[in-house]
């Protein structure tokens, strides 16, 4: 992908954040997001954020409550977290509809959980914001 799909990709992931407090429910969190959403900077980079293990390390992270499951509740979950230089998810928000049953919480848990590999721009490491989508599906 070239610079500038990666830097429009980028933009349109990494365009809203909502601040909240960490003692705050994932429901909390994500109401709060959605009243204070402010635009923020724009961070170029030449390589993406990604997890230490890949995707699959967050996916061994999610739990899917038992509740969730026995009411069938399936969908996916997607994440903004800004992924800091020094590797940390951190202000991580909601940023779709609830699917309830802590499912929320989970996922945020499971991002949070795993160590990053932070965006890089000219050789040095850059905090950006990503969106992760978590999948909870019944097999």
């Amino acid at each position: 992908m070239g610079k500038m799909n990666k830097s429009v990709l980028t933009g349109i992931l990494a365009l809203t954040i909502g601040l909240y407090g960490g003692s705050l429910s994932a429901q909390q969190k994500a109401d709060t997001s959605k009243q204070r959403i402010q635009t923020l900077d724009f961070v170029a980079y030449d390589t993406p954020p990604s997890p230490v293990g890949g995707y699959d390390a967050i996916k061994q992270h999610v739990v899917y409550a038992d509740s969730a499951r026995k009411a069938g509740i399936e969908g996916t979950i997607f994440i903004q977290a800004y992924i800091s230089k020094t590797g940390k998810a951190l202000d991580l928000v909601i940023a779709s509809d609830s699917l309830g049953y802590g499912l929320e919480q989970s996922a945020m848990n499971a991002i949070e959980s795993v160590n990053w590999k932070p965006a890089s721009h000219k050789e040095k490491f850059v905090g950006t914001w990503v969106t992760i989508p978590i999948q909870y599906r019944l097999k």
